[in-house]
């Protein structure tokens, strides 16, 4: 979802998608682009010229779902605990360093889109 909010805006090439969502592989970020694009959320314009140019953009279909993002945001950011509480398995000690990292990851990009989001009192 946070490669959909920074679309909100304005079209953006892929470079600086990939470097706007913090922490996002290429493979992920591409996976993400084409099922967004095939469910009809965002739009892939592809310049023919040299060197070739793509723009990705929301479709109206994904404006209206970025106007859910600022509450959707809040809600995560209520439950984070709990939420990061449900979804720990079992798990060896090299597994744990793993899924602190990931932990890690997911607050950080959490509270970046806090950041960027409007309140969803602003935006009420």
């Amino acid at each position: 979802m946070l490669s959909l909010w920074q679309l909100h805006s304005q079209p953006r090439r892929f470079g600086e998608l990939k470097r706007r969502v913090p922490g996002i592989s290429e493979k992920m970020l591409i996976q993400q682009l084409r099922e967004m694009e095939a469910n009809g959320i965002v739009h892939r314009k592809v310049y023919h010229e040299v060197p070739p140019k793509v723009e990705y953009s929301s479709t109206v279909f994904g404006v209206s779902l970025n106007e859910v993002l600022p509450p959707l945001c809040e809600w995560g950011s209520k439950h984070m605990k709990r939420i990061g509480a449900s979804h720990r398995p079992a798990r060896s000690a090299r597994g744990s360093d793993r899924h602190d990292r990931t932990r890690h990851l997911s607050e950080r990009l959490l509270k970046q889109t806090e950041e960027s989001l409007p309140s969803y009192s602003e935006a009420a």
